[in-house]
C-alpha cells in the first residue's frame, strides 16, 4: 500500500504531534507505524474506511454505527494500538509525542488513542 498517491499526493500520512519531532522521528518511527497499520488492512480503502469507522465511533456516534461498521471500527482501534505499542519506542520522546493518522492534505483527524 506504500503506492497509495494520487495526483494530489499521498491518500493518508502520519504526522508526529506534542515534543517537536525529529528526522529520525518521521524516517524510522513514523514509517514504521504506518508500515504496521498498512499490513493490518487487505488495502487503503479498507483501512480508510476503517479509520472513517472508528472516527464516528470516537465521536460518540456509535448508536448510528450498524454492525459492519462497528467491526470496522473496532479493527481500527486494535490496528492503531498495534502500530502504537510497536513504534512509540522509537520516538525521541514516547511519552510527550503521539502518532496522528491523516487523510489526505484537506481532510486529517487525529488518530484514536
Amino acid at each position: 500500500m506504500r503506492t497509495a498517491i494520487t495526483s494530489s499526493g499521498r491518500i493518508f500520512f502520519v504526522e508526529v504531534e506534542g515534543e517537536p519531532a525529529t528526522v529520525r522521528d518521521y524516517m524510522v518511527a513514523a514509517q514504521v507505524y504506518l508500515s504496521l497499520l498498512e499490513e493490518q488492512f487487505d488495502n487503503a480503502l479498507d483501512l480508510i474506511s476503517s479509520f472513517r469507522a472508528g472516527q464516528a465511533e470516537a465521536a460518540q456516534v456509535p448508536a448510528l454505527l450498524n454492525d459492519e461498521e462497528a467491526e470496522s471500527a473496532t479493527r481500527w482501534h486494535y490496528a492503531h494500538e498495534h502500530a502504537d505499542r510497536v513504534a512509540r519506542p522509537l520516538l525521541s520522546n514516547p511519552r510527550a509525542q503521539r502518532f496522528v493518522f491523516r487523510l489526505g492534505a484537506r481532510e486529517s483527524v487525529s488518530a484514536a488513542e
